[in-house]
């Protein structure tokens, strides 16, 4: 989701491994696969909040822990890329 963003692929790289490092490996499978789903959906036309919601449904988990996840990938993203 971080090179969708616009990203280059050395501050996606970073923000995948400082994430992974904060939130461990299971949840960060669980995003991967939210995040596949997500920009298929996206890809598909459907906007940003009914991509995420179609995709947390498939995998089976709730918005409420995917949330802080998001979060902490959008903080790792802007801190690898200053």
């Amino acid at each position: 989701m971080c090179l969708d963003s616009g990203d280059p692929p050395a501050v996606c790289d970073c923000a995948a491994k400082a994430l992974k490092d904060e939130i461990g490996a299971e949840d960060y499978g669980t995003y991967e696969k939210v995040g596949s789903i997500y920009l298929r959906e996206m890809a598909d036309g459907r906007g940003r909040a009914d991509a995420w919601t179609a995709a947390i449904e498939q995998v089976g988990v709730p918005v409420s822990q995917t949330n802080p996840m998001g979060k902490a990938h959008r903080n790792a993203m802007k801190a690898c890329a200053s």
